[in-house]
């Protein structure tokens, strides 16, 4: 398994209940908060603590960390969107890439990913 480098994280406040290594991206509701990414959209980063709505959640923005895979097996070097959950799953044109996986990882597994900036897949 490949190795966690965190080499910029930032704590939010969790606009809603975030899940341990899901993605997260900015609330439009109020300033510095996250929410679990939508399906396909971006991410500012993983949330590296889970967190009840209004507690603080530390968020990885640069580096490798670890994420959870969505419902579908993921193989090393696929670029990955988020899923409805937050979750890893294989990016299509429409999706936006949020990270390339480091590692090959089963439906439901921790996978270590390199965040990347995201853009259109």
């Amino acid at each position: 398994m490949a190795l966690q480098q965190n080499i910029y994280s930032m704590t939010y406040l969790a606009g809603a209940a975030i899940t341990q290594w899901t993605f997260v991206d900015l609330s439009t509701a109020a300033d510095g908060t996250v929410v679990t990414a939508a399906a396909g959209g971006p991410a500012i980063g993983i949330a590296t603590s889970g967190a009840a709505s209004g507690a603080g959640v530390p968020v990885q923005e640069l580096g490798r960390c670890k994420v959870t895979v969505g419902a579908v097996a993921i193989t090393r070097g696929a670029l990955l969107a988020s899923d409805a959950n937050g979750n890893a799953v294989v990016a299509v044109s429409t999706n936006y890439a949020v990270a390339r996986a480091v590692e090959s990882a089963a439906s439901g597994a921790l996978v270590t990913v390199e965040l990347i900036q995201y853009g259109k897949q």
